[in-house]
C-alpha cells in the first residue's frame, strides 16, 4: 500500500510538471516563413490557358503583429464565475465579472472590498492607489512565480512583476455590483527579458488576476459559512421576560441568525407544522393540528402529533433583532396578538431544552 502511495505520488508529480512545462509556442518548424510566390500555370505551345478565378487569390499585403514562432499557443483564458452569486460580463468575457447578493452577504460591496484587500495582503502587495469612492484599485507590483521540479525537488522563482488596476461599481440598490480588471504593465526579474515575456497576451494576464481574486473572495465565504455553522450548532440560553408592555417574551444570548436557526430546529424536532416563514420580518408561521381520536392513532400513536401541549390552531413566532448579541422570541396567535403567560410557560421548558443543546 505503502508503495502505491508513493507511485501515485511520483506520477502525478511528473504529471503535474508536465503540465506546467507546456510549450507557450509551437515546437514544430516554420518553413513557411520561407515560401516563394507560385508561379503562373505555363502551358504547352498552342494551347490556351485555363480560365481562371481570381477569388482564391491570395492577396498582396504586408503581414503586421506576430507571426511564426512568436505567436503564443496558450488557449484562451477565460473568467471563472466559481462562487455563488458570480457571472460573466457577456460583452466582456475576460475582463469584467459580475456579483449577486445573496443570503449570507449582508453588504456586497464591504465583502467584495474585503476580499480584495485581504488577497493583496496575504500576497504582500500594496495599494499604489485606492479610492472606494471612487471604486478604482491601482496595486504595485504583484510578483509572478515560476514553479519548477516536483516533490522534494521542487522550487519556486520570480520571473516577472506585473501591474494591474481594477474598477468596481455597485448598482445604486447596492445588491449587485461588477469588479473589471485591466492590466497596466510588466517587468521581468532577476536574469529574464522582456523579449522572453511577449508570448503571453497582456489581456488573459488581467483574466488571470481577476481569477484569483474571485477565487478568493469564494473561499472567504465558504470560511465564513464553516464559522457560522460552528457557531450555530452550539447552543443558546433562554431566559422569561416580561416588556414594559406587560408582553411576556423569551430572552436569547445570540445573535438573530444564530437565534433563527435554532427557533427552526427546535421547533422542527417538536413536530410543529411549520406552514410559513418571512426572515426579514423575523417571522415563522406554524400550526398546531387537532389530535387524531381514531382507533389507529389510540393503538399506534399519532406520528403527526405535535409535542407541544398547548391549543391548536395558527401561531406566529417572531424572532426579534434587539442588538448585535441579544434577541428576543414572542409568540402570537393568527391575530398578531401576543398570547398568554400560561401558554408561554407551557412552551418554555421544551423550546429552552433543544435551544440549548449542541448540535452535532
Amino acid at each position: 500500500m505503502k508503495h502505491s502511495q508513493i507511485a501515485i505520488a511520483v506520477a502525478t508529480g511528473l504529471l503535474l510538471s508536465a503540465c506546467s512545462s507546456a510549450p507557450r509556442k509551437a515546437e514544430d518548424g516554420f518553413k513557411h516563413k520561407e515560401a516563394t510566390s507560385v508561379k503562373t500555370i505555363v502551358v504547352a505551345d498552342g494551347q490556351t490557358l485555363p480560365n481562371h478565378n481570381d477569388v482564391y487569390d491570395i492577396p498582396a499585403q504586408t503581414l503586421e503583429g506576430k507571426l511564426a514562432e512568436n505567436v503564443s499557443v496558450l488557449p484562451p483564458r477565460l473568467l471563472l464565475p466559481i462562487s455563488p452569486g458570480t457571472s460573466v460580463d457577456e460583452k466582456n468575457p475576460k475582463t469584467v465579472i459580475w456579483f449577486e447578493q445573496t443570503e449570507d452577504i449582508a453588504d456586497l460591496e464591504a465583502t467584495i472590498w474585503k476580499a480584495i484587500e485581504s488577497y493583496f495582503a496575504e500576497h504582500n502587495v500594496e495599494f499604489v492607489k485606492l479610492d472606494k469612492e471612487s471604486g478604482y484599485v491601482e496595486t504595485s507590483w504583484v510578483p509572478h512565480d515560476l514553479v519548477t521540479g516536483w516533490w522534494l525537488w521542487e522550487s519556486s522563482t520570480t520571473v516577472e512583476s506585473r501591474r494591474f488596476s481594477f474598477q468596481l461599481d455597485m448598482k445604486p440598490h447596492g445588491r449587485t455590483g461588477s469588479l473589471s480588471v485591466s492590466f497596466l504593465e510588466r517587468r521581468a526579474e532577476g536574469l529574464n527579458s522582456l523579449d522572453a515575456l511577449d508570448l503571453d497576451e497582456e489581456v488573459g494576464l488581467g483574466t488571470d488576476m481577476l481569477n484569483s481574486v474571485v477565487g478568493h473572495y469564494d473561499y472567504k465565504l465558504r470560511l465564513a459559512a464553516e464559522q457560522r455553522r460552528v457557531e450555530y450548532s452550539q447552543g443558546v440560553q433562554l431566559s422569561q421576560i416580561i416588556t414594559s408592555n406587560d408582553i411576556h417574551q423569551f430572552a436569547v444570548d445570540a445573535k438573530f441568525a444564530h437565534s433563527w436557526l435554532r427557533v427552526l430546529d427546535a421547533l422542527t424536532e417538536l413536530n410543529v407544522l411549520i406552514t410559513d416563514l418571512n426572515k426579514i420580518e423575523g417571522r415563522i408561521y406554524m400550526r398546531i393540528n387537532e389530535p387524531d381520536t381514531g382507533l389507529w392513532a389510540s393503538l399506534f400513536g399519532d406520528d403527526d402529533a405535535a409535542d407541544l401541549e398547548i391549543e391548536p390552531g395558527d401561531y406566529v413566532v417572531e424572532v426579534i433583532r434587539d442588538s448585535e448579541t441579544n434577541t428576543f422570541i414572542q409568540v402570537n396567535n393568527a391575530n398578531l396578538e401576543p398570547v398568554s403567560k400560561a401558554l408561554m410557560d407551557k412552551i418554555f421548558t421544551p423550546v429552552a431544552e433543544l435551544m440549548a443543546e449542541d448540535i452535532d
